[in-house]
């Protein structure tokens, strides 16, 4: 059984993939007009989240940790930009921690829609205790990885936001929408 669930970023540089910088340019800012960079960066970020919430899976680095108490968790809803880091586990009876060999275990695709099943080929008996079991998974893209179309997507939807300071309306962008579509979990 799940214990803890936590999100922690791996850095602010993977957290967000458009930098300000990268913004600006989209806005046509100079780069040494500094007045409005605070505000960019609220667009920067409020467009990663509403692409992420369009398509329904992270876009940004982060790492999702997940402590258990027990090898009983079946299926995780993951995407196809997820992979898992490492399961670390304290042996029955042993206070010192050991990382599984990665060759133990793999997300395979689960009966469930837009869940994958983590599939271990043994479980060992564990301790009891409520952190037993430490699953880190890895979410999202780098910016290496990132499909250019979600970038244009997050591009359009910062532009968007600049330009219109007030609120629309229509309420979104259909060219972004069009851009992230393809990417978009159905449930």
């Amino acid at each position: 059984m799940v214990t803890e669930v936590s999100i922690v970023p791996f850095s602010e540089n993977e957290a967000s993939l458009i930098t300000l910088a990268k913004a600006k340019k989209q806005l046509r800012i100079e780069a040494s007009i500094t007045d409005e960079d605070d505000l960019i960066q609220v667009y920067i970020d409020a467009a990663q989240s509403a692409a992420e919430n369009y398509i329904g899976r992270v876009i940004g680095r982060r790492k999702l940790i997940l402590k258990m108490n027990s090898f009983d968790l079946k299926e995780i809803e993951a995407s196809s930009n997820e992979k898992i880091e490492s399961v670390v586990y304290f042996p029955a009876g042993e206070t010192e921690s050991v990382t599984m060999p990665a060759d133990q275990y793999k997300l395979k695709t689960s009966n469930v829609i837009n869940c994958f099943e983590i599939g271990f080929l043994s479980t060992p008996e564990v301790a009891d205790r409520p952190d037993a079991i430490t699953i880190t998974v890895v979410q999202g893209y780098t910016l290496a990885e990132c499909p250019k179309a979600i970038i244009q997507a997050m591009n359009l939807l910062i532009s968007d936001y600049y330009d219109r300071r007030e609120d629309r309306e229509q309420g979104n962008n259909p060219a972004s929408n069009n851009l992230l579509r393809p990417y978009r979990r159905y449930n």
